[in-house]
């Protein structure tokens, strides 16, 4: 779930459904794509994915960066942040700076 504040252009992401606790992001301004990844990965450790028949820790990740992306760009209004290394096409995002998705 994702806020933001037109006046301020701040960003507030919540990750809840894959994580064992709610785990809240807050941003000054809209990240680019390597600052939301950057952010997940300080503030979410691989422990705190669930594990369960719904989902693997691996998958729960992709899934927290893919939708966390979706809705950054959503709220930003934008349909590419290619400085961040990812450009929308047809079927989702593709990675276009070498990082796993």
């Amino acid at each position: 779930m994702g806020t933001t504040q037109p006046e301020t252009g701040d960003l507030v992401l919540t990750i809840t459904a894959a994580t064992t606790k709610p785990i809240v992001l807050r941003f000054g301004a809209i990240p680019t794509t390597a600052e939301l990844r950057a952010a997940i990965d300080a503030a979410v450790h691989d422990e705190d994915y669930f594990d369960d028949p719904n989902g693997r820790p691996a998958h729960r990740k992709h899934m927290t960066y893919y939708l966390a992306e979706r809705i950054r760009r959503d709220l930003a209004g934008s349909e590419s942040d290619t400085a961040g290394g990812q450009e929308r096409s047809d079927s989702g995002y593709n990675n276009t700076a070498g990082e796993a998705s």
